[in-house]
């Protein structure tokens, strides 16, 4: 036997139409609209992170069309790449509105050969500037890496793309005295000190010093106010509150 199937019902129903035509159809229209609200709030490039990778693919190569075939990576500029950031798509636990507009930038890298050309700022800025217009949110932690065949070992060069991409995924990193230095520079490039840890997701650890855990926040973002309560005393886990 058949169990007795209740559609939704719709605010009205229309001439010439079923109610459950009637639904559907104000349910797609209701989708129109949201969709024109948030082209019309972004100034025309939409929100999330769809939209996101949309306004990266324009100034970036993606690290899934080189041979390496490396996922969640952007190589800027697009067409003579000299600097890779991977960015992934995450999520707070404890902010469920976090799903779909949260980003962590893992790591980012510049060719030797351009240190000190403005490579990095630049890209860096662009990041920014797509943060902002697709009202997402990025964090970091900010630590000097380099790329060695050994964990804590001599450090490699890269003159190239194509080597440095080799190195990407299958890296041992070590560490280097550059730390302030990167500090300094994610502070001139407008971003926050904020707490980012989350429950077991993303646990606290001994080495997280409350001056390398950087938040930037999209302007675009409906929720800023959600998390720039990271950046004060009140929204922070105790670990970081006691750095304060």
């Amino acid at each position: 036997m058949y169990e007795h199937m209740e559609f939704a019902k719709p605010n009205h129903v229309r001439k010439g139409m079923t109610p459950q035509e009637s639904y559907w159809l104000e349910k797609i229209e209701s989708e129109i609209e949201r969709d024109k609200r948030n082209q019309r709030i972004s100034g025309g490039c939409g929100l999330g992170f769809l939209n996101f990778v949309e306004q990266m693919k324009k100034i970036c190569k993606l690290g899934s069309e080189t041979k390496a075939n490396i996922p969640c990576s952007y190589l800027f500029p697009r067409e003579d790449p000299k600097a890779v950031a991977q960015i992934e798509k995450v999520e707070w636990s404890g902010v469920p509105k976090s799903r779909g507009s949260l980003l962590y930038l893992t790591k980012l890298f510049v060719l030797d050969t351009e240190r000190d050309n403005g490579i990095g700022t630049n890209f860096v800025q662009e990041i920014k500037r797509i943060v902002d217009e697709t009202g997402m949110v990025l964090f970091l932690r900010a630590e000097s890496f380099s790329f060695s065949n050994e964990e804590g070992g001599l450090p490699y060069s890269f003159y190239n793309m194509d080597d440095l991409l080799q190195s990407w995924e299958a890296e041992k990193l070590t560490s280097n005295d550059g730390d302030m230095v990167l500090i300094e520079w994610y502070k001139r490039l407008g971003f926050l000190n904020a707490c980012t840890h989350d429950g077991d997701i993303w646990p606290v650890k001994d080495y997280h010093k409350l001056d390398k855990q950087f938040l930037y926040v999209g302007a675009k973002n409906p929720d800023q106010d959600l998390y720039l309560n990271r950046t004060n005393e009140s929204g922070m886990c105790a670990f970081c509150r006691n750095q304060k």
